[in-house]
């Protein structure tokens, strides 16, 4: 569930972000291609990848400081993931509410990742904002934020970064521990 969301979210939000545009997240307007490819780096590893790819006749044209183009980004994010929510909650028995919640993490990391390479911080700071704590969304989660930290440097002037405070939790405490295998090369 984790990486789709990621996925979805890295293919979704920078479009919003950088350049306001809005893909229709319906099941047949999306194309989702998952592989694994070989990499080297001193070794051979194995390495997930994915690409996502959208109709684009349903691609609408907004702006990233518009309340209304957020809800659509906001709604589309919904739709699309109420079905895979459901599917997944019905395979893991974790609660949904859970699973909105990973989708709301890796929504606003993606808005953090976006705003620093498209320089609008503060404009997608704010629309993540906005998107993710839409009251009765389920995308709506108290414990998400953004935290804003600035630290000095020798020269007294401030350097400020924002980090992602996850509303989620992983899960992973409930995994039964397992010997890791190298992969064969």
């Amino acid at each position: 569930m984790n990486d789709y969301d990621y996925i979805c979210a890295a293919t979704t939000v920078p479009l919003f972000v950088g350049f306001g545009l809005v893909p229709e997240l319906a099941p047949a307007s999306v194309a989702l291609s998952s592989y694994t490819k070989q990499m080297y780096d001193g070794k051979i590893y194995p390495s997930r990848r994915a690409h996502m790819g959208f109709d684009e006749a349903g691609i609408l044209h907004g702006r990233l400081d518009d309340p209304a183009d957020g809800d659509l980004f906001r709604i589309g994010i919904e739709k699309h993931f109420h079905l895979v929510v459901d599917r997944v909650h019905a395979k893991t028995k974790l609660s949904r509410a859970a699973h909105w919640r990973l989708v709301g993490d890796a929504i606003a990391q993606r808005f953090l990742d976006a705003s620093l390479r498209f320089d609008a911080i503060e404009a997608a700071n704010a629309a993540a904002i906005c998107i993710l704590k839409t009251p009765a969304s389920p995308l709506a989660n108290r414990e998400l934020h953004h935290v804003n930290l600035t630290q000095y440097d020798r020269h007294g002037k401030a350097v400020r970064e924002t980090f992602r405070q996850r509303g989620g939790c992983c899960r992973f405490y409930l995994v039964k521990a397992a010997p890791i295998v190298p992969p064969a090369c």
